[in-house]
C-alpha cells in the first residue's frame, strides 16, 4: 500500500471518473469526485478534459494542497490486452517495445503503434502478457499530474489491481478470474498467483458460461481449471453465474467506508510489471533520441535503396557490355570464367531483385493466430526455386498447422511446407518453435 503521507487517487472506468485523495493512508472524507461517461462517444481528450476539470472541485471539497504522488487505475476499455509466445526479443527493454509494437499492430491494427506497453515477468521460455495504452492518454496523464504539481507514481489496469487483491484469497492456485465493471466483464486465467490470458468478453450480450466455453475450445488449458471466482466492480447481477460455482470475491471497500469499490482498490494498489509507470516506457529524452535514430534509420534504408538500384543498373551494363563487346574466340577456360562471371552477375541481379516489401506483408499471420515470426531467410532461393525461410513460434500446434495453411494460400506463395518444428522451454504452456518454407513466383 501506498505511504505518501497524501495521495491522489483516479479511476479512469469504463462508465465513470473517480478521484479522491488518501491522507496517512486513507481515504480522505470529503475528498470524493464522481463523474458519468457517455458509453461510446468519449474521446481520450474529452475524458482528460473531465479530469482537468474535477480538479478544483475536488481541492474545493477535501481542503487539500498539492498532492505529492498519483495513482491512477484504468479500466480495460482504455486497454488492449495481448498474450505474446516467448521471444528473445521480449529480454530487453528496447528490443521488447519494438516486438510488442509490432504484435500488438498485427493482432489490433496500425493504431495500437502509437501506444505504450506492459509486460509482465513472466519465467524465461514461458509467454507473456501485455498491455497497450494509446500513448496520447499516457502523455496527458503525465501532463496534468505535472500541471497540478504532482507526479506518476503507479498507472495499472483496473484488472490488474483486483487480481492484487483477490490473490490474497488464493495464493498460487489455479483459478479463472472475471472482473465485472459497469456491464463490462474481462476474465482471466491465472496460474501459479500470475495472469497468464486476458480475454476482454465486452457487454452483457454474452454470458460468462458461454465466453468460458469458447475459450475452453480455443485452449484446453481453460478447461483444465476448475476454480473460478469474480470481482464486481458494478453490474455484475447482469449475469448468472450459478451453474459456474464461481466464488465472489470480498471487494475493499465493502466493510461500509462509503467509497466506491474501484476506488477503494486504488487505495490497495501496489506496483506491478504490468505498470505504464515503468521500464517499457521511454523518458522524454530516451523518446526523442530513439525518434532521432528511428530518423537515421529511415536515411540509411533509403541509401541502401539507392545503392542497390545504382549497383544493379551496373551489374546490367555490365551483363549489355559483354553480350554485345565479342572478343575474338575464347579459349575453352577464358569461356568458362566468363560463364561464371555472368551467372554471378545473374545471381547478384536476382537477389537485388526481392520482393522483400510484399514477402513481408504476405508472412504476417491472421488476428486469430497466436504467431510470433523469428526470423526470415532468403539465403536457399535460387533463381530455379524462389523460397523462403520462415522461424516461428506459435501457442499451439493448431495455430501452428493454421498458419503453415495460410501461408500456403497466400500470394505470391503458391505452397508452404512445415519443415521442423519442437517446443521449447518447459511446462505444458510451452510454444511450438518451426520452421516454413514457402516458395513464391513475382
Amino acid at each position: 500500500m501506498w505511504q505518501a503521507k497524501v495521495t491522489r487517487l483516479l479511476v479512469l472506468g469504463a462508465q465513470r471518473i473517480e478521484m479522491a485523495v488518501t491522507e496517512r493512508g486513507s481515504i480522505a472524507s470529503g475528498s470524493l469526485v464522481e463523474r458519468s461517461l457517455s458509453p461510446t462517444d468519449e474521446s481520450i481528450d474529452d475524458v482528460l478534459g473531465h479530469v482537468r476539470a474535477m480538479w478544483p472541485v475536488e481541492i474545493a471539497a477535501s481542503g487539500a494542497a498539492h498532492q505529492e504522488d498519483w495513482v491512477v487505475l484504468i479500466s480495460d476499455r482504455w486497454l488492449r490486452w495481448l498474450s505474446l509466445p516467448w521471444s528473445s526479443n521480449l529480454s530487453q527493454a528496447q528490443s521488447a517495445a519494438v516486438h510488442c509494437r509490432q504484435q500488438f499492430a498485427v493482432a489490433w491494427g496500425a493504431e495500437s503503434m502509437e501506444s505504450v506497453f506492459a509486460l509482465d515477468d513472466a519465467p524465461y521460455g514461458e509467454a507473456r502478457l501485455s498491455v497497450a495504452m494509446d500513448l496520447s492518454l499516457m502523455d496527458g496523464l503525465s501532463s496534468l499530474a505535472r500541471d497540478m504539481g504532482g507526479r506518476l507514481v503507479l498507472v495499472q489496469p483496473l484488472a490488474v489491481a483486483s487480481w492484487h487483491w483477490a490473490r490474497r484469497f488464493y495464493g498460487h492456485q489455479n483459478v479463472i478470474f472475471t472482473v465485472a465493471e459497469e456491464g463490462e466483464m474481462t476474465m482471466f486465467l491465472a496460474e501459479a498467483g500470475r495472469l497468464r490470458v486476458a480475454e476482454v468478453s465486452g457487454g452483457p450480450g454474452l454470458s460468462p458460461e458461454t465466453v468460458l466455453r469458447r475459450h475452453a475450445l480455443r485452449d484446453p488449458v481453460w478447461a483444465e481449471v476448475d476454480r473460478g471466482c469474480y470481482l464486481d466492480l458494478g453490474g455484475m447481477s447482469r449475469w448468472d453465474v450459478s451453474a459456474l460455482s464461481w466464488e465472489a470475491v470480498v471487494a475493499p471497500g465493502d466493510e461500509g467506508n462509503g467509497f466506491p469499490r474501484a476506488l477503494s482498490l486504488a487505495a490497495t494498489a501496489a506496483p506491478s510489471s504490468l505498470d505504464f509507470v515503468s521500464r517499457l516506457r521511454p523518458r522524454s529524452l530516451m523518446r526523442r533520441g530513439v525518434l532521432a535514430l528511428s530518423v537515421l534509420l529511415a536515411f540509411v534504408m533509403v541509401g541502401m535503396v539507392f545503392r542497390n538500384q545504382s549497383k544493379m543498373e551496373h551489374l546490367e551494363a555490365e551483363l549489355a557490355a559483354r553480350r554485345v563487346v565479342i572478343a575474338s574466340a575464347p579459349s575453352a577456360s577464358d569461356q568458362r570464367s566468363e560463364d561464371a562471371r555472368v551467372d554471378g552477375a545473374n545471381e547478384a541481379i536476382r537477389k537485388l531483385n526481392v520482393p522483400v516489401t510484399r514477402l513481408l506483408r504476405a508472412v504476417q499471420p491472421p488476428k486469430d493466430l497466436r504467431i510470433a515470426l523469428l526470423g526470415l531467410d532468403f539465403s536457399e532461393a535460387t533463381a530455379e526455386k524462389p523460397v523462403l525461410r520462415i522461424t516461428a513460434e506459435a501457442h499451439s500446434s493448431a495455430d501452428m498447422a493454421s498458419y503453415v495453411g495460410y501461408l500456403g494460400d497466400t500470394r505470391p506463395f503458391f505452397g508452404a511446407y512445415l519443415v521442423r518444428h519442437e517446443r521449447t522451454g518447459s511446462g505444458e504452456s510451452r510454444p511450438y518453435r518451426f520452421s516454413v518454407e514457402a516458395p513464391w513466383k513475382d
